[in-house]
């Protein structure tokens, strides 16, 4: 089921391999996330920084084991944004 999961959540355009990093904030990249994936919230998603929060590291998205969008736990959205504490990072691209 992960892996169907995984293969739905939809990338949006700007975060899909692009030509050179961007910076961006943890609200946008959420927002953008959400408006492309109408069944994910945005405390449904925890983004994770490397580099002293310069840098996107990963992103999670969560799900209930019945495969439904989930919400993230306090904690965890508290080590998200501990995580990527500057207020813009740079990004590659996300697979």
């Amino acid at each position: 089921m992960s892996e169907k999961l995984k293969d739905a959540i939809a990338i949006p355009a700007a975060y899909n391999r692009p030509n050179k990093p961007l910076r961006t904030t943890i609200t946008d990249l959420k927002n953008s996330f959400v408006n492309a994936n109408n069944q994910i919230s945005a405390d449904g998603i925890a983004p994770f920084c490397s580099g002293s929060g310069r840098f996107l590291q990963e992103v999670f998205f969560y799900y209930s084991k019945n495969g439904e969008a989930g919400i993230c736990s306090a904690e965890i959205l508290k080590r998200s944004r501990k995580s990527c504490g500057h207020w813009a990072w740079g990004m590659g691209h996300l697979y």
